[in-house]
């Protein structure tokens, strides 16, 4: 079920969570326990949504791969090669391979998590993205009351030629 992503290099990239992953990330976020966050809906939303948590744990399911290729990749050199639309391909590839690293039990009770923290996750970007959309709306002019350069009248209704 591994899926993997493209970044901006055309390098495909295939994360791969293991019990070292975990230990590594423990190490990374001072005893922090992956599997264990993983099944806490709010730590899963922490976990993807704080970009220093996401992006270390993307590196480390990433890390073996970068240094295996022809060219090895530095993670700054991959975090650079990565877009939006990259990032949210990466996430979708993550989460499939934290999945991939439980048990069949752990996988369901974990989908049913992250799918509810997902659709959560979307419901407030909508959200956002409406409000914005709305703004702009409001606070832009109106084509009647665009004033073009050279365009411009005076009060007294004369031009400033």
């Amino acid at each position: 079920m591994a899926r993997s992503f493209t970044d901006s290099q055309g390098r495909n990239w295939t994360p791969r969570v293991t019990m070292l992953t975990a230990r590594k990330y423990a190490e990374m976020f001072d005893g922090a326990e992956l599997f264990k966050d993983a099944f806490n809906k709010d730590s899963i939303t922490r976990l993807f949504s704080d970009p220093r948590k996401f992006l270390g744990l993307l590196w480390l399911s990433l890390e073996k791969q970068a240094t295996e290729l022809k060219v090895p990749v530095e993670r700054d050199e991959l975090l650079d090669s990565m877009s939006a639309d990259t990032a949210e391909q990466a996430f979708i590839a993550l989460y499939e391979a934290i999945l991939d690293a439980c048990g069949s039990a752990e996988k369901n009770v974990l989908k049913l998590a992250w799918e509810k923290s997902y659709r959560q996750h979307s419901k407030v970007r909508e959200q956002a993205i409406r409000k914005m959309e709305q703004s702009l709306t409001l606070d832009s002019p109106s084509e009647s009351s665009t004033v073009l350069p050279g365009s411009a009248e005076l009060k007294d209704g004369t031009s400033p030629q």
